[in-house]
């Protein structure tokens, strides 16, 4: 009568990793050091209508006391689905549509407001440039 392997049955303690044998207990989720997000301090405060408005839709996103105008998005946190869920309620907040691309090219609430404002300002030079050609 033939047996069983002799491996047949046995837990297998560790895990062959380019010829390094790595304990188990090193790979489970339980046994890795839980992640510690480094708050920086809110240095500055925001400054005008756009940047404030920003800061609070990132702190409630976030969820965050507060968030300072230089602090990057995802550096404290945020994440590709964050920043489509962030320019939905950008768009339903101030008004204004967004690509998602601005967000990676610029990550602050300052540079962000920025961009924003220039945008907004833009759309209401060319408004009056039309209305003064239409007279």
């Amino acid at each position: 009568m033939l047996g069983a392997p002799t491996g047949f049955g046995r837990k297998r303690r560790c895990h062959r990793d380019n010829q390094r044998q790595i304990p188990f207990r090193l790979l489970t989720p339980v046994a890795l050091p839980v992640p510690r997000i480094v708050m920086r301090e809110a240095t500055e405060r925001p400054r005008g209508a756009t940047e404030t408005a920003l800061a609070g839709i990132w702190a409630d996103l976030l969820g965050l006391p507060e968030v300072g105008v230089n602090q990057n998005f995802f550096e404290l946190g945020g994440y590709s689905l964050l920043a489509a869920r962030l320019m939905a309620n950008i768009e339903d907040v101030l008004q204004t549509t967004l690509p998602i691309r601005i967000l990676f090219e610029a990550p602050t609430v300052a540079g962000l407001a920025a961009l924003i404002d220039a945008r907004l300002l833009c759309t209401v030079l060319e408004h009056d440039a039309r209305r003064t050609s239409d007279l």
